[in-house]
């Protein structure tokens, strides 16, 4: 499977660090210290079907394809529209996709890396010939703004669209984990509106099991990391980057950032990410490009291309 062509969205409202610490015990030096952040975009009117749309317009414009090319669309988000039907249902609806089988995934902050897998398999496999799979999430509508960790996550989408063969920027290998008993350190509980987060879970399952995924997949496909060129991660906090880069002694100006325009965008921040490599050139023909995420559940996963 190989990627034709990527796009984003985000909203047009800016919510600074300034503008939370003037609401909650928080200030914009500690932000930008721990996080990386110094803005994040949040929706005002907009549903998260709305951003997937216009991230999904790019990348088609990107690819010289339309709606109607679309076999297989894919959504990955944790804040659907409406509990039903599928976000990826409505989105179809507004694209005018109409010849392609539309589900969602929820996989939290991994949910774009385990859709790209997911529609790897039916595009190679399956003859869905041509998929379109989005990442898009507005963590404003389950944020408590009265609450301290809201200072983490922004809203927004990306997406890729892909189809069969191994021309230009393929799928090489892709691993997916789970572990059930981080179910608890963030989570959305029964009856509740906003999230919960235990960041200090986070920070130490995220900087645990993405070294070891990443240091596994490498094994597997028998390279190194000098072999990587670059890796574009979801963009938990600085933090957490700045230490998986550590761990497999790599370089920290590969590993590409956004998070401080744009926050946690959740399942959004791998393509958002993706996107802002292709188009600014970063990625050069036969590079390897590593992907790699990490979300609530406790879910990870990698996936390896090579561009």
């Amino acid at each position: 499977m190989e990627i034709i062509g990527t796009g984003s969205c985000v909203p047009s409202s800016v919510v600074t660090n300034a503008w939370l610490a003037a609401r909650v015990n928080t200030t914009d030096s500690w932000i930008r210290e721990q996080l990386g952040v110094e803005e994040r975009r949040t929706v005002s009117a907009e549903l998260t079907s709305d951003l997937a749309v216009s991230a999904a317009r790019h990348a088609l414009a990107a690819a010289d394809m339309t709606p109607a090319d679309v076999r297989l669309l894919v959504v990955a988000t944790q804040t659907p529209d409406r509990t039903a039907p599928a976000t990826a249902s409505i989105v179809q609806a507004k694209l005018g996709a109409w010849s392609a089988v539309a589900f969602d995934l929820a996989a939290v902050c991994s949910g774009f890396v385990f859709a790209l897998t997911v529609a790897r398999r039916l595009v190679d496999l399956d003859g869905y010939t041509t998929a379109l799979v989005i990442g898009a999430d507005t963590f404003s509508r389950i944020t408590d703004y009265s609450s301290r960790d809201c200072v983490y996550f922004g809203d927004g989408a990306g997406a890729v669209v892909v189809r069969a063969g191994t021309g230009g920027h393929h799928v090489l290998d892709a691993q997916l984990y789970g572990d059930g008993h981080g179910h608890e350190a963030f989570t959305v509980p029964p009856g509740k509106g906003a999230y919960r987060m235990d960041a200090r879970a986070v920070y130490q399952h995220a900087t645990q099991a993405l070294p070891a995924a990443i240091t596994a997949m490498l094994e597997k496909q028998h390279l190194c990391m000098q072999d990587i060129a670059w890796i574009v991660p979801h963009q938990a906090s600085l933090r957490v980057l700045q230490e998986v880069a550590r761990k497999l002694d790599y370089p920290f100006e590969q590993v590409l950032t956004n998070m401080q325009h744009y926050g946690n965008t959740a399942a959004a921040t791998v393509p958002m990410a993706l996107d802002q490599g292709y188009r600014t050139g970063k990625f050069r023909p036969g590079e390897l490009v590593l992907l790699a995420a990490v979300g609530g559940g406790w879910t990870w996963g990698v996936m390896l291309l090579e561009w």
